[in-house]
């Protein structure tokens, strides 16, 4: 497995789930009226609280969002990716996995992490959306990574 090859799959991954849940959000937001700005500006609130007064707050909550995305992705291609190709070779264990991921996920950051850290974040949308969200990015990024699977298999 070339190295180069599998931090760009995860990076693709990662980018890929961190669209995913943008457009869910940006469609949500669209049709029921919640600020794409004031979300944005919630993620840049939860990471550096001063930030939320700069005028692009929206768009470096944007930016914050698609690096944790990629990270997440690197942090599953590391952590449970090797793990889970040496025990279930199967192509749809990557995508179960991914599901699961993103939704302990969604767990953590909306019922201990984001209380703590922005309150105001959690009830910013319904959590019946922000699961969908990390749902959706669990969809995409095991499908990436399916797909990546696919081709190494295929090439050996």
């Amino acid at each position: 497995m070339n190295t180069h090859s599998k931090y760009y799959w995860l990076f693709l991954a990662g980018f890929t789930g961190g669209l995913a849940e943008v457009i869910w959000i940006g469609l949500y937001s669209f049709l029921t009226g919640p600020q794409l700005s004031a979300i944005g500006s919630a993620i840049t609130a939860t990471i550096y609280q001063p930030g939320t007064d700069f005028y692009l707050a929206p768009l470096a909550g944007l930016v914050i969002h698609m690096v944790l995305a990629v990270l997440l992705a690197f942090g599953f291609g590391s952590l449970l990716w090797p793990t889970i190709e040496k025990r279930f070779p199967h192509k749809s264990t990557v995508m179960i996995a991914s599901l699961a991921t993103l939704v302990i996920v969604w767990k953590i950051n909306f019922f201990l992490l984001l209380p703590i850290w922005n309150p105001a974040f959690v009830s910013l949308l319904p959590l019946t959306v922000t699961f969908v969200s990390k749902v959706l990015f669990g969809v995409a990024m095991g499908a990436v990574l399916t797909f990546y699977d696919q081709r190494t298999l295929s090439q050996t």
